[in-house]
């Protein structure tokens, strides 16, 4: 039993009884934020917990302003993640991704870093433009057959929204703004901001106040000839004709709420959510319910997210519409977002990553290592800081001093030449061949360290992996594959024809093997399926899955 010393917190087991205490810690859902930083810079964020996740402190959306400025001010150079995140019952990557143009993350400047199934930064974009982008008259086609569930949710939601919603991006917009709008912090609730904006703009463009009382007047008189809750479909048609103007007409029951009528009676609006219906009323002020429902509850609101998720944005559920390739690129599209969870922060490329101080010499150093025998580590470049008298011997000083503080398998380092000018003595300025801000390409050796550099390598495993999907994948993307056992080349079991939760066969030959009637070459061990999580670079260490509530 261990106990936190600030909480008095006991885990239950000691670190050095299991192996993995650091990872049962870093996905423990009771803690606020989750983050890793290496030693070289490159960091991991790997859970948020927000309101959603139990926190009574912070929401989602401080604590990963908290984290964002803080790798700032670490000086973090890359941070990864990999955004499985739930919200609203659904994968919020694809959710935000149709509402706003880009993941949650891309609020701080995430991008994707390496989608699966061989999906590109550029056809990642498409698909949210596609998807995005369907117009939502494809599920009204010009018949008399009654509603369904989906046309009567859409029609709700248009119905309810100052501003036209005519695309899938209009409509999750939209409601995910009702649905976040209890907290300042998203800025989905800037959007009732615009409708305002729009209201104002509509009502100066259009019609003058004669106009729009006449349009009031005629509402009114429909209420109380009816004297019961209205459907506003209903009110809408039985006012269509003595207006003349759809338009005027859809501005007079978006805005005739709270209206007080010459005699007392007002009119009272509510959503009926059995119905998804906005209803009217014209009732005495004295007898008004004691909550006038204007808008949605919560709870309608994550009901009708889920189902118009579901129908539109789940390539599994996807309601079935005309014209057929619109739907099937819908679908496409659909399927990329979902397979896209792996994103990336550069801090090292923004204007502020470098200190400010003049006097300074801001040296990238990359390094390339003599004398090892088979696949040298691939080490990012480390930012040396030095004088601006600095010579290239101090510049291979500080080299060797800055990698061998970094890595463990560089305790022996020694920076021996300058690849970019072999022939520069070491009482050359460094100012003199890089300038203030430069990158140099070092060369070294480490001194009788080649084994402590091999027992490093061994550390990601001695098996030869080779990636050779059909869909262009050349590494393991953290999806669920399998080896053929001719070629020994690992590829997805999607791309296989092998269902996500269907079993891997014990003999597998992949479709070129069979092409090419090579022979069967078994090998002694059965397939198995790839880490769920990959990597961007051996120096960064790997990719972690990412939760926000």
């Amino acid at each position: 039993m261990i106990r936190c010393p600030s909480c008095s917190h006991g885990s239950g087991f000691s670190p050095h009884e299991s192996e993995d205490w650091d990872y049962v810690q870093v996905d423990n859902p009771r803690h606020l934020l989750h983050g890793i930083v290496h030693e070289n810079g490159f960091g991991h964020l790997v859970r948020i917990n927000g309101h959603g996740g139990g926190s009574s402190l912070l929401t989602g959306y401080e604590l990963m302003d908290f984290w964002d400025r803080l790798c700032k001010y670490l000086r973090v150079r890359k941070v990864s993640l990999m955004d499985v995140s739930k919200k609203f019952e659904v994968d919020y990557r694809v959710l935000h991704a149709v509402a706003t143009g880009c993941s949650w993350y891309g609020q701080w400047g995430f991008k994707l870093g390496c989608g699966s199934f061989g999906i590109t930064s550029e056809t990642y974009c498409k698909a949210i433009e596609d998807l995005s982008s369907v117009p939502l008259s494809h599920f009204f086609p010009h018949s008399r057959s009654p509603r369904n569930q989906l046309q009567d949710t859409i029609a709700f939601y248009q119905s309810l929204s100052k501003r036209p919603l005519s695309t899938f991006r209009d409509l999750f917009l939209y409601i995910s703004g009702l649905a976040a709008s209890r907290s300042v912090h998203n800025h989905l609730v800037t959007m009732h901001k615009k409708e305002i904006a729009y209201e104002a703009n509509l009502r100066e463009a259009n019609w003058a106040d004669e106009e729009i009382k006449r349009a009031v007047d005629v509402a009114l008189k429909v209420l109380r000839a009816a004297d019961r809750w209205v459907a506003m479909r209903s009110l809408k048609a039985a006012t269509a004709h003595p207006i003349g103007s759809p338009q005027l007409v859809d501005y007079c029951l978006k805005t005739i709420g709270g209206t007080r009528t010459f005699d007392g009676m007002v009119v009272v609006v509510r959503c009926n959510s059995e119905t998804n219906t906005i209803e009217y009323r014209l009732t005495n002020e004295t007898m008004l319910p004691p909550k006038n429902v204007s808008m949605p509850t919560q709870e309608h609101l994550l009901r009708d997210i889920k189902f118009l998720y579901d129908a539109l944005l789940c390539p599994y559920s996807m309601h079935l519409y005309k014209p057929e390739q619109i739907h099937d690129q819908a679908k496409r599209s659909a399927m990329i977002l979902l397979d896209c969870k792996q994103f990336i922060k550069h801090y090292d490329l923004e204007e502020d990553f470098l200190p400010q101080n003049q006097s300074l010499l801001h040296i990238w150093c990359q390094v390339e290592l003599l004398d090892q025998v088979v696949d040298p580590p691939s080490l990012p470049a480390e930012l040396l800081t030095l004088p601006q008298t600095a010579t290239v011997a101090d510049l291979k000083m500080e080299a060797t001093r800055a990698f061998r503080e970094v890595y463990l398998m560089l305790q022996s380092f020694v920076a021996n030449q300058l690849l970019d000018c072999p022939s520069a003595g070491d009482t050359t300025q460094v100012k003199l061949l890089f300038g203030a801000k430069g990158t140099v390409h070092i060369q070294g050796k480490c001194v009788g360290g080649e084994r402590r550099v091999a027992i490093y390598r061994m550390e990601r495993g001695v098996d030869k992996w080779t990636v050779n999907c059909s869909c262009g994948a050349k590494d393991d993307d953290g999806e669920r594959m399998l080896s053929c056992d001719s070629c020994h080349e690992w590829q997805h079991t999607r791309c296989a024809g092998i269902g996500d939760f269907d079993q891997v066969p014990k003999r597998y030959v992949c479709a070129s093997c069979k092409l090419l009637h090579k022979p069967k070459m078994y090998s002694s061990f059965s397939n198995k399926r790839c880490n769920t999580a990959g990597s961007f670079s051996h120096a960064s260490g790997g990719l972690w899955r990412s939760h926000i509530s």
